[in-house]
């Protein structure tokens, strides 16, 4: 690695000390921090080798995060998380449809509306 490429790799460190985030959102703020295509890809590509970027994994945690923090329709969830730069094709995988789960929310959601 030379000297640019451990400045992108120690800037996405950063990024992810202060939260998950999808190779997508990775790229797009190290493109906007001024690093190359180049050194981003590789930087994004180191990371993911070593398991600090795991768009399923992540898909997985915004997933439980959408229904239970923000009480989040199936839909909504879904659109969260492709809202975080996770791809199609992993948020359709980690998202089947639960109409239980959908009636679930809706219920608590009104239950905390009404308490206030």
């Amino acid at each position: 690695m030379n000297g640019l490429q451990n400045k992108a790799r120690a800037f996405a460190l950063k990024l992810l000390s202060y939260r998950g985030r999808s190779e997508q959102e990775l790229r797009d703020r190290l493109k906007k921090k001024g690093f190359s295509q180049t050194e981003t890809i590789a930087t994004v590509h180191d990371l993911k080798q070593s398991g600090l970027v795991d768009d399923a994994n992540l898909a997985e945690t915004l997933k439980w995060e959408a229904f239970t923090a923000k009480l989040l329709s199936t839909e909504g969830a879904k659109r969260y998380v492709l809202g975080r730069g996770i791809p199609r094709d992993i948020a359709e995988t980690a998202f089947a449809y639960d109409e239980e789960r959908d009636k679930e929310n809706a219920r608590r959601l009104v239950e905390k509306k009404l308490r206030y």
